[in-house]
């Protein structure tokens, strides 16, 4: 059951950047994070606890991004 007020907006691709992520291993998780935002050097997966690697990946701009 939907239970928004307001429709969900659609983001343009074209205001997508380019940045690198953490992915899940696992076949069946489709876990991933933002590197700039982990605080271990080899993050586990918070959905299924599988190891991660770094890849890149189109995500939305943040407004107020960290250094």
């Amino acid at each position: 059951m939907n239970m928004r007020r307001y429709p969900i907006k659609k983001i343009s691709t074209e205001n997508m950047v380019e940045a690198v992520v953490w992915n899940c291993s696992e076949k069946g998780c489709n876990g991933w994070m933002r590197q700039q935002f982990t605080l271990e050097k080899q993050p586990n997966c918070p959905h299924c606890g599988s190891s991660m690697s770094l890849d890149k990946k189109l995500v939305p701009p943040l407004n107020d991004p960290l250094p």
